[in-house]
């Protein structure tokens, strides 16, 4: 038997930009983000606690991590901040920048994985915000925060939301896991993505791993940041408000 070689990190995040390439057009078209009524009507508030636990935008600078086809950002720009996104995946990134032209938002889309951000430009932010869907796709909390927390001025936050990781606890072989603390990177084929409709996707290969919660709160500290809150929202539909189904955590950059 020839032993199968190990995939590297490189190779995983190349497969999930593949991924997400062959999903943008696929979300592009779907009813679940309705582009045309967006265009039509302008960005649609953010689902979830964002827009409240954040507040105020407008007038300040707003960092988008993992931004996919941008209808998150443009939401924020709407809003009245100045924003950048920044995702992996460069057709999510044309889109999102044709949705921008479209809606006439100013908006700076940038093509990079996150943790090779710090040498591609040095800019601080207001805001640094991920939302829903992000940290399955991140190997390693700590160097994500490091990253997020270098780009938060001073004063500045840090504000992630996102599933409540207690679902793998509840439903670990839905997730490939053995249970909650099982981190390490799994491989999946997806050939159908999470919006309506029955196109497939082409290159279903990808790979995601898990964290606790406090994996992402100690992460955040360890980057210099102070946490502000961490509030947990139950799923909606759950009895009497039983099970969790979003986490949201805002930590602040200390003035110098």
């Amino acid at each position: 038997m020839v032993p199968v070689r190990p995939v590297t990190l490189a190779e995983q995040i190349a497969a999930n930009r593949r991924h997400w390439d062959d999903r943008a057009d696929i979300h592009a078209g779907s009813r679940y983000y309705d582009l045309a009524s967006i265009i039509a009507r302008g960005p649609a508030p953010i689902a979830g606690p964002d827009e409240a636990e954040l507040g105020p935008v407008a007038g300040r600078t707003l960092l988008h991590l993992h931004c996919h086809i941008g209808t998150d950002t443009l939401r924020w720009a709407a809003l009245g901040a100045t924003v950048t996104g920044v995702d992996l995946s460069p057709r999510s990134l044309a889109i999102a920048r044709d949705l921008a032209t479209r809606l006439g938002l100013p908006a700076r889309f940038v093509e990079a994985d996150v943790h090779d951000l710090p040498p591609l430009f040095d800019e601080e932010f207001d805001i640094v915000y991920a939302s829903y869907g992000v940290i399955c796709w991140v190997p390693d909390m700590a160097p994500w925060a490091a990253v997020a927390a270098s780009f938060a001025r001073p004063g500045g936050v840090v504000y992630l939301a996102d599933g409540h990781p207690i679902d793998v606890a509840l439903e670990p072989e839905r997730f490939s896991r053995r249970g909650y603390f099982d981190r390490g990177a799994r491989r999946y084929e997806d050939e159908r993505s999470y919006t309506d409709g029955e196109v497939t996707i082409r290159r279903p290969v990808n790979y995601r791993w898990t964290h606790t919660l406090g994996d992402v709160v100690s992460a955040l500290a360890a980057a210099g940041l102070r946490i502000e809150f961490l509030h947990e929202h139950p799923r909606p539909g759950s009895e009497a408000g039983a099970v969790p189904g979003l986490f949201s955590v805002m930590a602040s950059r200390p003035h110098r």
